[in-house]
């Protein structure tokens, strides 16, 4: 017999399709984004969602160009100028592999131009309370011993301290983190 619409048989069934459904995109987001993060909410930075991928959808592994975005919102912050900086540690490898640093925006001697985003885009040049997008690029390093990474970022304003914000981003060239 069909069962009829509102009885038990068809609540289970419409259960079990949105259980397979959610597991379905879990598993395609695990395997679109093969890191975890973690980040320290600092005094005029919120940190929100994160994305890393490799460019060009290569793959994760040794001289492949990776890019990563952090999305936010300033606290009642008037940022003028700073910096995104990070440092990368292999895990078994004594110290930090590789580091750089990028300014947010266009300076010259008279000062940065909000307008013109290098690592720091601002949806709202003129509010302390702006989403950002901070974006970096950064080559996969040869590995060295495990193969397991932490990338630690952060951003600098004009304040100096503290930090904007600061994420550790775990990754690995074997497995999803």
């Amino acid at each position: 017999a069909t069962p009829s619409v509102g009885s038990p048989d068809t609540a289970v069934m419409k259960s079990t399709v949105f259980a397979v459904a959610t597991l379905a995109l879990i598993g395609a987001a695990s395997a679109m984004a093969p890191f975890t993060y973690d980040c320290d909410q600092q005094t005029y930075f919120r940190t929100g969602k994160m994305t890393m991928e490799p460019s060009q959808g290569g793959a994760w592994s040794a001289g492949e160009t990776a890019s990563l975005v952090l999305h936010g919102s300033l606290k009642n912050r008037d940022v003028e100028a700073g910096t995104l900086q990070y440092k990368l540690y292999e895990y078994e490898v004594q110290y930090f592999v590789q580091q750089d640093n990028t300014p947010y925006f266009t300076c010259d001697n008279k000062g940065c131009d909000k307008t013109k985003p290098i690592a720091l885009t601002l949806s709202n040049v003129n509010s302390k309370y702006s989403r950002y997008a901070a974006a970096l690029s950064f080559t996969l390093p040869p590995k060295q011993a495990s193969g397991v990474y932490t990338l630690t970022l952060w951003g600098v304003d004009q304040g100096q301290s503290p930090y904007d914000f600061s994420c550790n981003i775990h990754y690995n060239y074997t497995a999803s983190a």
